[in-house]
């Protein structure tokens, strides 16, 4: 089995602390608030990150980011110009104003439209020499792309970044890097990597409907949420609702989602990846020699498909919920921690759970995150010490401020309906994992082999893995060539 473990022990006690009752929730908010804009978060940063004192006498860090009218599914925004009393927006604001105090400096959001060629107008403003911003936000395949091409720079090299600190997303990081080298790096001064979490959504007024002897949350909390144990609620939920003997969009079911988001989320979630990493920090691609990775395969098919117990909505925006879910007629939805901000308006009451282990025997859970956005240092940025010290300020100011305002009160007090869910927010978090195939190679693997296997209900998963094997060796070659000639 393929563990990824990340224990976050200050920011869970936060966390349990702020979230122990509903009462305590209105005061957590309070709390927060009061110290985000406090003048001590900054000190405490200062003493935490270890930065000396800097003056940078005024100058402009430009952060290059999506316009957020363009992008629906993914939060884009970076800086907030005023505030506005929602929890987060305040907490992105004066995170800011505080490091431009502290560096003396004036942070600027650029902003681009999302998918509009934007790997290669990323690519021509980086070729042409264009000095149009320090930071780039990037999402993976792109961020890949230029890497790849020798058009980023390794913050492994950036003088006062340190990629070892609690700020830099450690449990992923160690994936993101190729052949040593840091030029796609997650930290928390973008929560892109939090909202791209999967978890399981489930109807609470459903689950009681069905009159399960147990709640969702004990199972989950005493270790026995396994595929056996959902297999026995999907099979609960299904239910033929006009009774035309015809399985559609008017009756009910176990789970619903996109066809390419149910093979990952609950592999991972077995604690496997498809990709995994050599001594050299090489990705390797195995998958034909992985037996387990073959009977978690054969688990899932049998999970989903046995009993129609899945239903594949394809007419949602990218990772949002179906209304399938919210209109009483799935018992779970995949999700991820985004998407369930989507959700506040949602009449009937939902929890959040980690995704299932594959058997009793697995001893911890594990969470997906498929995917994000890389904050990439473009080659012509010639103020890397400058760059450097904003981003290491930005992320630790974040890890004492916005990322407790996110978890703490954005989720558990905001979107989710009950204080279980915030305790669940702690497993979820405790193991997250970045599987190489469902992000840097996710075309080929999860949007190729993968999706098309669930749409089809094709189980020959051998025959899959051979169709891409030549293809998925020769691009990681090709990247990790690329990588070391820069």
């Amino acid at each position: 089995m393929k563990k990824v473990m990340k224990h976050y022990t200050a920011l869970l006690l936060i966390i349990y602390t702020l979230s122990v009752c509903s009462c305590q929730q209105e005061q957590a908010i309070e709390d927060v608030t009061g110290s985000i804009s406090d003048a001590s978060a900054s000190s405490e940063a200062a003493a935490s990150d270890r930065l000396p004192e800097l003056d940078f006498d005024g100058k402009e860090f430009r952060i290059m980011t999506f316009d957020p009218a363009t992008l629906t599914w993914a939060r884009a925004e970076l800086d907030i110009a005023e505030q506005t009393g929602d929890i987060m927006d305040d907490a992105i604001y004066d995170r800011n104003r505080a490091v431009e105090e502290r560096l003396n400096i004036e942070i600027v959001q650029l902003t681009r439209p999302y998918g509009d060629n934007d790997l290669a107008k990323m690519r021509q403003w980086i070729m042409s020499g264009d000095d149009l911003f320090e930071v780039g936000m990037e999402f993976v395949n792109n961020s890949r792309t230029l890497a790849m091409e020798g058009l980023l720079v390794d913050y492994g090299d950036l003088k006062y970044v340190d990629l070892s600190r609690e700020w830099w997303c450690q449990d992923l990081n160690k994936s993101t890097s190729l052949a040593g080298k840091h030029y796609l790096v997650y930290g928390d001064y973008s929560i892109s990597t939090h909202d791209n979490t999967s978890v399981l959504i489930f109807n609470k007024e459903l689950y009681n409907n069905l009159a399960f002897d147990e709640s969702l949350y004990d199972i989950v909390e005493h270790g026995e949420w396994t595929y056996d144990e959902m297999n026995e609620k999907l099979s609960a939920a299904v239910a033929d609702l006009n009774g035309d003997s015809v399985m559609d969009e008017s009756d009910r079911y176990g789970y619903v989602s996109e066809a390419k988001e149910v093979l990952p989320s609950f592999w991972v979630a077995a604690g496997e990846t498809t990709i995994d990493k050599d001594a050299s920090d090489i990705p390797c691609f195995q998958l034909d020699q992985d037996v387990r990775f073959a009977d978690v395969i054969d688990g899932i098919f049998d999970l989903m498909l046995n009993g129609n117990h899945w239903y594949n909505i394809t007419n949602v925006d990218n990772g949002l919920v179906s209304d399938i879910f919210i209109n009483n007629q799935a018992l779970f939805s995949h999700a991820t921690l985004f998407a369930v901000e989507k959700l506040r308006d949602m009449d009937s009451d939902f929890g959040i759970i980690p995704y299932p282990k594959y058997d009793a025997e697995q001893t911890e859970y594990y969470s997906r995150v498929g995917g994000g956005q890389f904050g990439v240092i473009p080659l012509t940025n010639s103020v890397l010490d400058f760059t450097g010290a904003v981003m290491e300020a930005l992320s630790s100011e974040s890890r004492m401020s916005v990322i407790p305002a996110y978890y703490n009160v954005a989720l558990t007090s905001k979107y989710s309906r009950d204080d279980e869910s915030a305790g669940m927010l702690d497993i979820i978090f405790q193991n997250r994992v970045y599987d190489l195939g469902d992000t840097f190679w996710v075309t080929l693997l999860r949007d190729g082999i993968f999706r098309k296997m669930m749409t089809n209900g094709d189980r020959n998963l051998a025959s899959a893995i051979q169709s891409v094997k030549s293809q998925v060796e020769a691009s990681i070659a090709e990247t990790i060539e690329g990588i070391m000639n820069n």
